[in-house]
């Protein structure tokens, strides 16, 4: 005997937080109406703007097509505006603001936000995770310029016995709505162990 099948309808707009950590993207940032597996890379659809990505031939990284439309179709538009560069990978989009993460290697990264309407870069830092949006807030951590020690850092003792290495760490905050792109300290700091 068969069984009938359950419907689940889910508000796309209330899962961003979910849909952004299954598929790379940056938690808070907005969530696609959908996304598309094509050839080398996927397509990005939003209701105002389609973001798609390409590997970057021979090097590490992905070629980012932004067209300020919704195209259903993802097509690849030579003429529209590219995002381009070695280790480059799409990360985000939030109102007129598209996040890239740079980088080959898990502890030490780049964010770089660029707007969609001047296709200027407005915003690069350092970051380790975890990096969100919340409430028009980036919030991300980097390296501080203190040292490490026994003192101020609960796993400088760990560290020797796993090769890591011990680093103090900030926040930073970056107000995404006012047009003023500067990280400025949080005043949190933490210490991790890095590679």
């Amino acid at each position: 005997m068969l069984k009938p099948l359950s419907v689940i309808v889910l508000n796309v707009f209330a899962i961003t937080n979910v849909f952004a950590a299954n598929n790379d993207l940056l938690s808070g940032s907005e969530s696609p109406v959908s996304v598309t597996n094509i050839p080398n890379g996927k397509c990005y659809l939003y209701s105002d703007t389609t973001v798609i990505t390409k590997n970057n031939g021979s090097e590490v990284g992905e070629v980012i097509l932004i067209k300020t439309i919704a195209d259903k179709k993802c097509k690849w538009d030579k003429s529209a505006w590219k995002i381009t560069g070695p280790a480059n990978y799409y990360f985000g989009k939030f109102q007129n603001l598209i996040f890239v993460d740079n980088g080959t290697g898990p502890d030490l990264r780049q964010i770089s936000i660029f707007d969609i309407n001047s296709h200027i870069q407005q915003f690069n830092d350092t970051y380790v995770e975890p990096i969100s949006i919340i409430k028009n807030q980036l919030s991300y951590w980097q390296s501080a310029v203190t040292i490490a020690n026994k003192q101020n850092c609960d796993k400088f003792t760990e560290a020797s016995k796993t090769g890591l290495t011990p680093q103090i760490q900030k926040q930073m905050q970056l107000n995404l709505s006012n047009g003023n792109f500067s990280g400025i300290p949080s005043g949190k700091i933490r210490c991790e162990l890095t590679r």
